[in-house]
């Protein structure tokens, strides 16, 4: 049985899909804002972490 809080983003949408309601309330604005004022990762890191959650925003639209 999979657990609805997995470190897997696909799992919990998967089990989110069978009733139990997940849902993310954070925009990109909130996530170039967090990037922004983060002092300790390189720019680099930073860029490469925002483009991996836009993606998964972009892929689970509808947990958003």
């Amino acid at each position: 049985m999979v657990e609805l809080f997995s470190k897997n983003l696909y799992e919990q949408a998967r089990q989110s899909s069978k009733g139990n309601q997940l849902k993310f309330k954070f925009t990109k604005s909130d996530v170039r804002n967090i990037l922004n004022n983060e002092p300790y990762y390189p720019e680099d890191i930073k860029r490469r972490v925002e483009k991996i959650i836009y993606e998964q925003m972009r892929k689970y639209m509808y947990l958003f």
